[in-house]
């Protein structure tokens, strides 16, 4: 009796192995500020897997289309890390969208999954 047991979760197992997450593939790891927040004087983003290579200039492409009221320069700290700092800390009321822009692939050529569109606010 033990025996179909086991082959039948060893089946559950192998069965399910092959299926891929949701979020398989490049993507944001980590984008911050997010909501409602105070004293933003940068955005930071973490890629999960290379998006440009370290030190060659033509990793110069910008991820985000940026719908925001206050002017800043963006950067590539390392080939997974991006910021944006702002010109001046942000002002209470401001609110800023930054949207992936449409065909950002990452260094390996795949295209980014995941959420697309990140918005925060100062109270």
């Amino acid at each position: 009796m033990r025996k179909p047991l086991c082959l039948a979760v060893a089946g559950f197992f192998l069965a399910n192995a092959s299926v891929p997450l949701a979020e398989e593939g490049p993507r944001v790891e980590v984008f911050s500020p997010q909501g409602t927040v105070k004293g933003v004087r940068q955005v930071s983003v973490r890629f999960s897997e290379p998006m440009v290579p370290l030190g060659d200039p033509r990793g110069l492409i910008e991820p985000f289309d940026i719908a925001c009221p206050e002017k800043g320069t963006a950067r590539w700290a390392d080939g997974k890390n991006w910021v944006f700092d702002f010109d001046q800390d942000l002002s209470a009321g401001v609110r800023c969208e930054f949207t992936i822009k449409p065909g950002l692939k990452n260094l390996a050529g795949k295209d980014l999954v995941g959420q697309r569109i990140y918005v925060f606010s100062t109270s």
